[in-house]
């Protein structure tokens, strides 16, 4: 008992410090007498799976993620892998009443097998509209089923990761809202707003409480984001669900009624994905509109990243949620120096696509501000 609360308390360190989860999951395969463990994420709607465990080959996860995944014989019962529930090769063994439930699949024969894994344990410990995060172990025939002693530590130690990991996406969270408020965005005046799938709304900095007390086109009821014209707000809550579900940024002009319009830039938050690659269920939420009269300041841009006049004013339109096409016109470039204009702050603040760069933007903690506005 005391060498598993040790095991216990090394894991909600991972809450403050995500790098020790590789010296928890190798604490945890010898504890659990196993060759492999760890998290496996399996994605729906064919999205990629992906493994966080000790002592698995590339090429076993890059197979299982082109075929072998629509074989996993415990994901094929209907709600066999709930949330909470602890299985093992025995489970599947008393489900079907059969001896070889598990070592006559194709699976097992072809996957399990010849990485010497025929005893497992594991379950689901997240189950989100994206996709699952499974907690696993796989162990050699010479180490035998897993004991009934096991079984019920390995449940204990289970919802203890859970709680690990709900905690540090407590941290991350909070750690983007101040992020969010003592950034450049701040400082240039830009709404940030982080919403759930049902756009309830986490957090919003000043500017995002200003724009929406104006109760002109957006508006906070009951925690929720809300808008005043029932076409738009279903517009925005199924680009919401879109963001989410594809994980890519989308854009929204909303009108007002006495001032320009107001553009809404919604682009997907990690959270759990961190190491466990789950497609989280948060969309921060840019508001920036033409009557901002404090858009002008490029010069930290500029120096952070060491860019010209031209690639800076280039990001600050980025900033306020325009594409290549209105950055375009509004600078007087052509398209495709526009575009030129977007490859150079891709490569110059290392990240891979355009949107990537708002979020650099937005997570850089270098950018702090401390000087009196």
């Amino acid at each position: 008992m005391d060498k598993l609360n040790t095991l216990i308390e090394t894991i909600y360190q991972t809450t403050t410090d995500e790098s020790l989860w590789t010296e928890v999951l190798q604490t945890l395969t010898d504890y659990f007498n196993s060759t492999q463990l760890g998290f496996f994420s399996q994605g729906k709607n064919n999205t990629p799976s992906r493994f966080n465990m000790t002592g698995i080959d590339d090429a076993y996860i890059q197979s299982y993620d082109a075929y072998y995944s629509q074989l996993n014989p415990w994901f094929s019962i209907p709600g066999f892998m709930h949330p909470g529930k602890i299985l093992s090769d025995r489970s599947l063994e008393q489900f079907y009443q059969h001896k070889g439930a598990f070592t006559h699949t194709e699976i097992y024969n072809d996957w399990y097998g010849p990485q010497d894994s025929r005893h497992a344990i594991g379950g689901t410990i997240i189950d989100n509209a994206g996709g699952i995060l499974n907690f696993t172990s796989l162990r050699p025939k010479q180490a035998g089923y897993f004991s009934d002693t096991e079984i019920s530590d390995f449940k204990i130690i289970s919802r203890h990761v859970l709680r690990a990991i709900e905690i540090g996406d407590k941290f991350t969270l909070l750690s983007k809202h101040q992020e969010a408020s003592d950034t450049l965005l701040d400082k240039l005046k830009v709404g940030i707003c982080f919403v759930d799938r049902n756009l309830n709304i986490e957090f919003k900095n000043t500017h995002a409480a200003r724009l929406l007390d104006e109760r002109d086109c957006l508006f906070e009821k009951n925690g929720t984001l809300v808008y005043r014209q029932n076409s738009i707000y279903e517009k925005l809550e199924v680009l919401v669900l879109k963001a989410i579900h594809f994980n890519k940024t989308f854009n929204l002009l909303v009108k007002r009624r006495q001032k320009p319009p107001v553009t809404l830039t919604l682009m997907p938050i990690s959270t759990n994905q961190r190491i466990f690659a789950l497609p989280s269920d948060q969309v921060l939420i840019l508001m920036t509109s033409a009557d901002n009269e404090h858009l002008s300041d490029v010069e930290l841009i500029k120096m952070r990243w060491q860019l010209t006049n031209v690639e800076a004013e280039f990001a600050r339109h980025l900033l306020t949620g325009k594409n290549c096409v209105q950055i375009a016109e509004e600078m007087k470039l052509t398209k495709n120096t526009a575009q030129w204009y977007a490859k150079q702050l891709i490569n110059k603040l290392g990240v891979h696509r355009q949107a990537e760069v708002i979020v650099k933007m937005l997570s850089d903690l270098s950018l702090k501000i401390n000087c009196a506005k």
